[in-house]
């Protein structure tokens, strides 16, 4: 389901900025394409390498190296 979601969400992003002045380059509403062509390539790159990672290690040590990972992030945004 998070695929229909991030293309609602693109789409309003890229409707609601198509008049506004100022947007960089190369960007289609609010969307910068620079870095929707930067962030895919990643994601295609590194994809493999966190599902081969997932899969060597144990289910509870995932969810716990997860959960770390959450709450240095709500950390930062409380900070």
């Amino acid at each position: 389901i998070g695929l229909p979601i991030a293309l609602a969400g693109v789409s309003g992003f890229i409707f609601t900025g198509l008049n506004v002045e100022g947007r960089p380059d190369f960007s289609f509403g609010y969307v910068s394409l620079p870095a929707f062509v930067v962030i895919a390539f990643a994601s295609l790159l590194f994809a493999p390498l966190g599902a081969k990672i997932a899969h060597s290690i144990t289910a509870r040590r995932l969810k716990l190296v997860f959960g770390v990972f959450l709450l240095l992030v709500s950390a930062e945004i409380l900070y």
